[in-house]
């Protein structure tokens, strides 16, 4: 909401101190993105912005025999990707995918720690929820609470849980959803922009 109220204002100050904002690019993170607030800033000042997944859903499906070598960073790693059209926000912009493998290499290995942690503690939970004797067992709310607790928001697609009931005991079961691990780890270190400065 402060994005949309503060266009005019970085638009007026610009032009106050004699700076035209046509050619001018304003950079924004996703966060900011909605259909109000770029319709808001459209025609007034350039845009570059990040695109999430969904809205370019067929552009991270491109395989990576696609990209091809965009530049080099300070790092001398070099980002590879390429360009297409697409119609964003009702009009017509160009969006750059991107593929870091540092980021890719990072973003893995993040993964890959947080997958055998969730698993332990999934693991941990069955075990508690199936154990028999002493003690308070754990109950089928208390399972579930905890299973929501232990994995983290971006990979709740990856990982499935359910408690099932048979002959009066319960059992904690919990897979990983193979096709969406596979998808999550091909677009790791993949970013897409989007602009409407063409050239």
């Amino acid at each position: 909401p402060l994005f949309n109220d503060i266009v005019d204002d970085i638009i007026n100050r610009l032009r106050k101190i004699d700076v035209d904002p046509e050619g001018l690019v304003m950079v924004f993170d996703k966060g900011n993105n909605s259909e109000k607030n770029i319709k808001r800033i459209s025609g007034k000042i350039n845009v570059l912005g990040s695109l999430k997944k969904n809205q370019v859903k067929d552009l991270f499906k491109v395989p990576l025999t696609e990209y091809k070598p965009l530049y080099k960073t300070n790092k001398n790693v070099v980002i590879s990707g390429f360009a297409a059209k697409r119609n964003i926000y009702s009009k017509e912009y160009t969006v750059v995918m991107s593929l870091n493998p540092s980021t890719r290499k990072r973003q893995t290995l993040t993964y890959e720690k947080a997958k055998r942690k969730i698993m332990n503690e999934l693991d941990s939970i069955q075990k508690s929820l199936m154990r028999q004797g002493r003690g308070r067992p754990m109950t089928t709310k208390g399972a579930i609470k905890k299973a929501v607790l232990t994995i983290p928001n971006q990979y709740e697609a990856i990982f499935k849980y359910d408690v099932i009931e048979k002959d009066g005991k319960k059992e904690f079961k919990y897979w990983i959803d193979a096709k969406v691990e596979n998808i999550f780890l091909e677009n790791t270190g993949k970013l897409a922009v989007f602009t409407d400065k063409h050239d």
